[in-house]
């Protein structure tokens, strides 16, 4: 597959996520403490409830990654790797600002 169809493949299926309310925006997703129970605590607050989620996250952030791989039926993943088979397998997607901006820096047409 090249490369702009699998853009355009990938600005669909975020498309089709956003007009259903299963693409969530947050400010930040930043952690004091890798620990579950914050990671659990913040998803319960969003409107997911408690279906498949997709975390999109920068590379950087560590503490989320480790804190959220106890949690089943949810997946963290770079947004630099982000990919469509990912996004149809899970009925939900969180990003927080910084991964939607890598996100437009990586994909954007040249």
């Amino acid at each position: 597959m090249n490369r702009s169809a699998r853009r355009k493949a990938l600005a669909m299926v975020l498309t089709d996520k956003v007009m259903h309310d299963a693409f969530v925006a947050v400010d930040s997703l930043e952690l004091s403490e890798a620990k579950t129970k914050r990671v659990a605590l913040m998803l319960k607050k969003l409107p997911l409830s408690g279906k498949k989620t997709l975390i999109v996250l920068e590379p950087e952030n560590r503490a989320v990654v480790r804190a959220a791989k106890n949690l089943p039926r949810v997946t963290t993943i770079s947004a630099a790797s982000l990919n469509v088979v990912d996004l149809i397998t899970h009925e939900n997607v969180v990003a927080s600002r910084s991964a939607i901006e890598a996100l437009t820096k990586t994909y954007k047409r040249s």
